[in-house]
């Protein structure tokens, strides 16, 4: 009984654990200047995540190992830089000092400021797996911590500069794309998609090669019946390198595929009809439902971020 696959993960379109390994389990992907012993603490991490394709409450156990993890990182980050760990009492006796202070000693200083908000929710994410009151059980849902939490652990390693750097870098790019109320077919894997509103999502260094996430709201065949219903196509999101940017749109190259991704403008009657008619149904819907979508597209648009930062960054 105890090797049996979980019957759960097949809610999950999982159906073998070569299946279940390429989905659910975050490998140790760390650069050259994480420690050692952060590199090695993962990797038990990644043997509970593989565990839980067994018993599937396992996946928390692995969540609560990363945050664990996530902590050393921050005390090893501190004492790398001469920042206390620890404290004496009135009593003479030593005591760690809380996560909290640690992390405000090293915001704005050996981390970016911009990365406190990213760090406060990993910290009170494990303060509350840290001091649990009742049972509690994420399952899959732990991922959507596990990759962002790596990531961070990354970047608390990174010199403090490349924050700033990636932000020129989303403003110069956000300069050259100017078309907020321009339509375009977006031609790739031999699909057209009509599409509007590009918006840089963020811009990543990988290898010393820039790559933009850019972000599209596809034009909807039936807008109101989607709203109504809920019920929305995939967000588009594609990471693009070596871009050539004109008037009349984008040519680059997909930097997951090695494509090349064509975003032409389009004033085809046709496509402006059905554009006009998307956005009038748009803003007709109810203020929740508008929500609803937007908030499922910013969903959507992280995790990629995060699966692509995780894979392609850490070499």
């Amino acid at each position: 009984m105890y090797y049996q696959p979980d019957e759960i993960w097949k809610i999950f379109g999982i159906n073998s654990e070569d299946d279940y390994v390429a989905k659910f389990v975050v490998t140790g992907n760390f650069h050259s200047s994480v420690p050692e012993d952060v590199i090695k603490s993962y990797v038990t991490a990644e043997h509970l995540m593989a565990l839980a394709y067994l018993d599937y409450p396992v996946y928390d156990q692995a969540l609560q190992k990363v945050l664990g993890i996530y902590e050393m990182s921050i005390r090893l980050k501190c004492a790398s830089v001469g920042i206390e760990t620890t404290f004496r009492t009135n009593q003479r006796k030593i005591r760690s000092r809380n996560l909290a202070d640690l992390i405000k000693n090293l915001l704005g200083n050996f981390v970016p400021a911009e990365l406190e908000a990213s760090m406060d929710w990993v910290k009170e994410i494990r303060n509350f797996h840290a001091h649990p009151s009742q049972y509690t059980l994420m399952g899959n849902l732990c991922n959507r911590v596990i990759v962002p939490a790596v990531n961070l652990i990354n970047q608390i390693f990174l010199p403090i500069t490349w924050y700033s750097d990636m932000k020129n870098e989303e403003a110069r790019i956000t300069d050259l794309i100017d078309f907020k109320n321009d339509v375009f077919v977006l031609n790739h894997n031999n699909l057209s998609i009509l599409v509007h509103q590009p918006e840089i999502q963020k811009t990543i260094n990988v290898d010393g090669i820039w790559v933009f996430a850019l972000s599209f709201q596809p034009v909807l065949q039936n807008t109101s019946k989607s709203l109504s219903k809920l019920s929305f196509p995939e967000p588009i999101i594609r990471f693009l390198k070596d871009e050539r940017i004109s008037q009349n749109g984008i040519t680059a190259i997909d930097a997951q595929t090695g494509e090349i991704i064509q975003i032409n403008k389009t004033i085809e009657k046709a496509h402006i009809a059905k554009y006009n008619q998307h956005t009038e149904e748009y803003s007709l819907s109810e203020n929740f439902k508008r929500f609803s979508y937007e908030s499922s597209c910013q969903s959507h648009y992280e995790v990629q971020i995060n699966q692509f930062i995780h894979q392609y960054c850490w070499k």
